[in-house]
């Protein structure tokens, strides 16, 4: 989904592994030690990745894989 939806297929590689484990349910530490970064490179990276999907909350990060998930059908 990441590598061909949009707007998911925009974030840079180490974005969408970031985001693949915020839905996962991971923590920022536990981010940080999955993928051998720092604590201040995960929120770095979360950060940026909010930014170019232009919202500002891990509900919102949600919202966004449930509404492609749901594909052209309305939610109502």
């Amino acid at each position: 989904m990441f590598a061909t939806h949009a707007p998911l297929a925009a974030l840079t590689p180490r974005e969408q592994a970031v985001c693949r484990r915020i839905l996962l349910g991971f923590s920022s530490e536990a981010i940080s030690q999955a993928l051998g970064i720092s604590l201040h490179s995960t929120l770095t990276y979360r950060k940026r990745a909010y930014e170019r999907l232009g919202i500002s909350s891990q509900n919102e990060l949600f919202g966004i894989v449930l509404r492609l998930l749901a594909g052209p059908r309305s939610l109502n």
